[in-house]
Order: structure tokens, then sequence, then C-alpha cells
């Protein structure tokens, strides 16, 4: 991998594995709470002529919540200038990755 410019494979593969993650916590029925870059493990394996393989984690789930249902969440937390426009409006949240995916 090139420092410095990320390739659209590496984009491709980077933002798959972090959509899974979020797919796999709405599964759950976790809300996450704290989604940012700080809080995504990166790891790049470089192999010699190719674009190498990445794997990332997704950590700290510090201001995890489970949800149930059509519950909601209110509690406002995480990193301010992270947060989802209906945490920051004072409103209900949960699990809508799969929503925003299949809009797109």
């Amino acid at each position: 991998m090139v420092i410095g410019q990320l390739t659209e494979v590496f984009i491709k593969l980077f933002t798959r594995q972090m959509l899974k993650a979020l797919v796999f916590l709405e599964q759950m029925s976790i809300v996450h709470r704290d989604f940012k870059s700080a809080n995504l493990l990166i790891r790049v394996e470089e192999e010699a002529g190719t674009e190498g393989t990445i794997s990332i984690k997704l950590a700290d789930f510090g201001l995890a919540v489970a949800v149930s249902g059509t519950r909601s969440g209110r509690s406002v937390c995480g990193s301010r200038f992270w947060m989802s426009p209906e945490m920051l409006r004072n409103e209900g949240y949960g699990c809508k990755v799969r929503g925003l995916i299949q809009e797109r």
C-alpha cells in the first residue's frame, strides 16, 4: 500500500469491512454510540507486488447499549463532532444501518 494515497481497492475493502461491523451490531441490537475513526483499528498486511490485505476492527464499546424492538436510545453521548444528527437534536436513535445501505 502506498502511504499518502488510498487506492479505490483499499477504500472498497475498508468500507465493506466497516459496514459489516455495523450490520453485525445492528443484528445484535447494539448501538455503539461512539463510532469514529479513532475507534477503528486498521491492520494492513503488505504483500510484494499486491495491494495486500486489510483487517478492520471496531473498538471501544464503553458507550455501547443494547436496544430492543422499536425502543430508541435517548442519551446524548459520544464524541461531539462524530454524533449522529438524531443525537444532536436529542431525538431517538437506534439500529438503522441496513436502511442506510439499502437506500444507496
